[in-house]
């Protein structure tokens, strides 16, 4: 069964007490068991706000410890869950929350004005909620569920919405099903050899084809884990792959060229030996910038093409 909760319970019954996800800001982690748990948690507290199956679930978060866990559980709970840019224009961040048909957004302080601007243009209720990304939970425990019941989750059933970025027009949006997300991380998987000892670092944002389904689905899918940091920045990338012994990352040529240039890891003591390549993808790498960083690093780095589709 190619679905997001097939792959969340397999894993919680397999291996119960493996981390699948370090936050390394909150210096919090999350086993497959938690990550279950969690997932029934927000579905459950979603259908008690009225919610539906097949109702999309936004958030405007930077990435971390409870992005990631919406970003999986709304899917698991039979929600589409449908991240917003945090670099829309007004104009594009209004367009996508009028046109997706988002009940819920789910933001953190820093996003409030920008939300609140947006969503008040629109000609019908969409409900804000503020959380705190570094806390262990979003909801207050809530004896009260127990009587909810999770609609089941085929395949073909919608996952998620994407928008892609606006630039040569309105935001388009693309509807991938639980088959389609399950899929693309099986291929990632595959490709590269994953197994449940590799530990992706996620640089990218979890509003992005990329950071969603091959940082974020690909180590469900090979029981492996991710370290899953706010942001992407040159001052903590190698130290974070040395402290939690990352064997692989996913970026695009910009982060690639502001490695090169602006980051060294002679003489630093760090632990690499355990990285086995980067991946790169979203725009065509220049030959001459994979050769400067794979000399300067001594890392493979493999090219990837993807569509948001």
């Amino acid at each position: 069964m190619r679905t997001i909760r097939h792959y969340i319970d397999m894993r919680a019954e397999q291996q119960p007490d493996k981390v699948f996800m370090i936050a390394p800001e909150p210096e919090l982690s999350l086993t497959y068991a938690q990550l279950r748990e969690d997932s029934i948690e927000l579905g459950k507290q979603l259908l008690k706000r009225g919610l539906n199956k097949g109702d999309k679930i936004s958030y405007m978060l930077s990435n971390g410890y409870q992005t990631t866990k919406i970003f999986l559980g709304a899917m698991y709970s039979g929600f589409v869950i449908a991240p917003l840019n945090l670099l829309a224009q007004p104009s594009q961040l209004e367009y996508v929350l009028d046109h997706s048909d988002t009940k819920l957004v789910f933001f953190t302080e820093d996003q409030r004005e920008r939300l609140e601007k947006a969503s008040g243009a629109l000609s019908r209720e969409i409900e804000l909620m503020e959380i705190d990304n570094d806390s262990p939970w979003i909801f207050p425990k809530d004896g009260d569920l127990a009587a909810l019941r999770l609609p089941e989750v085929e395949e073909e059933d919608d996952a998620l919405l994407l928008y892609t970025s606006g630039t040569t027009g309105l935001p388009k949006g693309a509807i991938l099903s639980h088959k389609n997300m399950v899929s693309g991380g099986l291929y990632t998987a595959m490709a590269h050899d994953l197994k449940p000892e590799d530990r992706a670092l996620c640089s990218l944002p979890l509003y992005h084809i990329n950071g969603e389904v091959v940082t974020a689905v690909s180590p469900l899918v090979s029981g492996g884990s991710v370290v899953m940091p706010r942001k992407f920045s040159t001052s903590d990338f190698w130290e974070l792959i040395s402290k939690y012994r990352c064997t692989w990352f996913s970026v695009v040529p910009t982060i690639i060229s502001y490695l090169t240039n602006a980051t060294e890891i002679e003489g630093k003591g760090f632990h690499l030996e355990q990285l086995r390549f980067g991946r790169s993808a979203s725009a065509p790498l220049p030959p001459a910038l994979q050769k400067a960083f794979e000399e300067k690093f001594k890392i493979d780095i493999v090219e990837t093409m993807g569509l948001t589709e």
